[in-house]
């Protein structure tokens, strides 16, 4: 998830969707257990597992405050995933 706040960045924000987010999305969407996808591409990360560390082990807060970091719209990304 970290390279994908990466791409949405890129020291501005940038208008979202781009297709590299879209494509990702579309590949979580279409696999059979969603959720599962994520919690592994986050489990083999380790800077997402330390933010997740410093957010007090929860994962919405990580999510949410990386974003703010990375002057990204969380919301927009969430509406995108349903």
């Amino acid at each position: 998830m970290n390279s994908l706040f990466q791409q949405l960045s890129k020291n501005q924000k940038l208008p979202l969707p781009n297709n590299k987010l879209k494509n990702m999305l579309k590949m979580i969407k279409s696999g059979s257990n969603p959720k599962a996808m994520i919690e592994s591409m986050a489990s083999n990360n380790p800077q997402i597992q330390q933010a997740i560390q410093q957010a007090g082990g929860d994962p919405r807060k990580a999510f949410y405050a990386m974003a703010q970091q990375m002057g990204v719209d969380p919301e927009e990304i969430l509406n995108m995933m349903k």
